[in-house]
């Protein structure tokens, strides 16, 4: 997850903005950012008692990379389109 925005200038320098990616673009993944789990585990493991018993989600909810390109799309005013390598 965190190297998805690598993506931006393959998407706004192309006619048909594209981004490439191994994974087939019609399946689901559940990304995460490494920055997030270790501020999560930092704070768990600062005061373990505070969340004992608890259960924490720490990956994004599943999408695919053709739910990639359409973020993309918006966020960048610019139609974009992932193709698998």
């Amino acid at each position: 997850m965190d190297n998805f925005w690598a993506h931006v200038g393959s998407i706004k320098g192309q006619d048909a903005p594209t981004f490439y990616d191994p994974r087939n673009p019609t399946k689901l993944h559940t990304p995460v950012a490494v920055s997030d789990v270790g501020k999560a585990s930092a704070d768990i493991l600062a005061n373990p008692a505070k969340h004992y018993g608890k259960t924490y989600r720490l990956v994004a909810p599943a999408f695919s990379m053709n739910d990639l390109a359409a973020a993309f799309t918006t966020a960048l005013g610019k139609e974009g389109r992932s193709c698998s390598t």
